[in-house]
C-alpha cells in the first residue's frame, strides 16, 4: 500500500514537473516591450513581414493603431493621382499603403481581445507566425503602451 501511495505521489510530482517545463519554454518565445506612442515598431526586426506597426492612441474604449505596408508600394501620377501599375516616370510618385484600425476593448475572443487577461491582438501573420498582442496595462511608462510579441519564424 505504502508502495503504491508513494508511486502516486511520484506521478503527480513528474506530471506537474512536465507542465511547468512546458510553461517555461512558450514564455521564452515572448517577447514584452514598452513601445512609445506614434513611434514605428519594425515587423521585420522580429521574423515578420516587411511592415511596420504604430499605436496611435488608447482610451478605455479603444485602441487605435496604423500599419505600414513596404511589400506593396503603388506608383501614382503627380498630375492626376491616378494609381500606374508596375510603371514609374518623371511624373510619378512611390505611395507606401497605410492602413488605420481600431480594435474596440471588449471580451470578444473570436476578435482576439479579452478582458481576462488584457490582452489584444493587434496584428497576425500566418506565414511567418509574428503575432503582435497590446496588453492592457497601467504599469508602463507615460507615452507608452506594452505590447507582447510572439516572434515569427524568419
Amino acid at each position: 500500500m505504502n508502495i503504491l501511495r508513494g508511486l502516486k505521489i511520484g506521478l503527480v510530482a513528474f506530471s506537474c514537473a512536465v507542465v511547468v517545463s512546458r510553461a517555461g519554454a512558450s514564455d521564452t518565445h515572448r517577447i514584452y516591450l514598452d513601445q512609445k506612442f506614434n513611434e514605428p515598431l519594425s515587423m521585420q526586426k522580429y521574423g515578420g513581414p516587411h511592415k511596420e506597426l504604430i499605436v496611435l492612441e488608447t482610451d478605455q474604449d479603444a485602441i487605435r493603431y496604423a500599419i505600414v505596408d513596404y511589400t506593396r508600394m503603388i506608383w501614382r501620377s503627380r498630375t492626376t493621382g491616378q494609381v500606374q501599375p508596375g510603371r514609374s516616370s518623371d511624373n510619378s510618385y512611390v505611395q507606401v499603403p497605410t492602413v488605420t484600425r481600431e480594435k474596440r476593448k471588449k471580451s470578444d475572443p473570436a476578435a482576439g481581445s479579452s478582458r481576462l487577461d488584457g490582452l489584444y491582438l493587434l496584428f497576425e501573420d500566418a506565414p511567418s507566425g509574428l503575432k503582435i498582442y497590446l496588453k492592457d496595462t497601467l504599469a508602463t511608462p507615460q507615452d507608452s503602451v506594452r505590447l507582447r510579441i510572439v516572434p515569427g519564424k524568419h
